[in-house]
């Protein structure tokens, strides 16, 4: 059993690595997509993990618009989320609230969770590719999936913000830029 999960270990970094060295040399085709439908679809994919652990999901305002590749940003946004199921918090239920905005001349998805959050020395790290920030006793993990959300804002000319929640907890940003304005058809004279 430890053998087999060693194995399955080094098959995740590997694949981890593949799919970040692929990203990096990616040039993905982009349109434009509803964020409230883009978070949707995340939620359905890892919505039996989530309802599992007990998570409450609350949906503030996500009605916007991004310039985004759509697996690409279901990745991100997957990631975000299996990170707040898998680092909840033992004291208290899971609750992970969503809303967009402008900021500037971004949209921004503002994920916030009640887990057990990261302190602030380790947020760097946690960014870091094959780093991990974890418990004791806790399986070791391939710390390549906030370095892959990273990678993927990059891709799309937009950034990924973390910050901790003063009451415990994260806040993840992730900042799309928004479509480019759709051409007008003129007509000449």
């Amino acid at each position: 059993p430890e053998r087999e999960h060693l194995s399955y270990q080094a098959k995740r970094i590997i694949d981890s690595l593949l799919e970040f060295g692929r990203l990096e040399v990616s040039h993905p085709s982009f349109k434009r997509v509803g964020l409230a439908d883009l978070v949707g679809d995340a939620l359905a994919g890892c919505n039996e993990d989530l309802r599992s652990v007990g998570a409450v999901i609350e949906r503030g305002n996500l009605n916007f618009e991004v310039w985004a590749h759509r697996a690409l940003a279901l990745r991100a946004l997957g990631q975000i989320l299996d990170n707040a199921g898998r680092y909840r918090s033992k004291e208290r239920d899971l609750t992970i609230s969503m809303a967009g905005r402008r900021r500037d001349e971004l949209v921004v998805v503002s994920i916030s969770d009640t887990g057990r959050g990261l302190a602030e020395g380790d947020l760097e790290r946690a960014l870091t590719p094959m780093m991990s920030v974890r418990e004791s006793g806790e399986p070791p993990r391939t710390g390549m999936g906030l370095a892959l959300v990273q990678q993927v804002m990059r891709l799309h000319g937009g950034a990924l913000e973390i910050r901790p929640n003063p009451d415990g907890g994260l806040t993840v940003e992730l900042a799309f830029q928004p479509p480019p304005p759709e051409e007008s058809s003129t007509s000449d004279p």
